[in-house]
C-alpha cells in the first residue's frame, strides 16, 4: 500500500494542526466527516483539508485526498484519527476527515495561512 502523503510526523506540526482544529471548531469554520468535507470541496469553501492516516478502510481517505488535490486544495494526513476527534471536542470518537473553511475576515485567517505554508513546505519535502 502507497503511503499517505503528506503526513505529519513533527510533533509540534501535529499539535499547531490539532489546535487550528479546535480553534476552527469555535470559529465556525470546521467541516467534519466525509461527506461534509467532500461538499466544502465541492463548493468551494474548503481552504485545507485534514485526513486521518490510520483510517479504516484507508480508500476512504486517499480518495478524498484525490479530490481535494483535483480541486486544488491542499491536504494532510495526521497519525490519529482519534486525536482529531478529540481536537473536534468529540472525546475518544475517531474522526478521519475534516476541512477547514475559508473566511476572510476570520481571526483565524492569520493561523491558517501559516498552517498552509507548512503543509506546502512539507508536501515538497515528501514529494523528493
Amino acid at each position: 500500500m502507497p503511503a499517505l502523503k503528506p503526513t505529519a510526523e513533527d510533533a509540534l506540526l501535529i499539535q499547531h494542526i490539532l489546535d487550528t482544529i479546535t480553534i476552527a471548531l469555535h470559529h465556525k469554520q470546521l467541516k467534519i466527516g466525509i461527506t461534509d468535507v467532500t461538499k466544502s470541496i465541492f463548493n468551494g469553501s474548503a481552504e485545507l483539508v485534514i485526513l486521518a492516516a490510520d483510517a479504516y478502510p484507508p480508500h476512504l481517505v486517499r480518495n478524498l485526498s484525490v479530490v481535494a488535490e483535483n480541486h486544488g486544495i491542499p491536504h494532510v494526513f495526521l497519525p490519529s484519527k482519534i486525536a482529531m476527534g478529540n481536537a473536534c471536542h468529540l472525546n475518544n470518537r475517531a474522526v478521519i476527515a475534516v476541512s477547514i473553511t475559508a473566511n476572510l475576515a476570520s481571526p483565524l485567517h492569520p493561523r491558517i495561512r501559516a498552517l498552509l505554508q507548512e503543509v506546502e513546505r512539507l508536501a515538497r519535502e515528501q514529494h523528493r
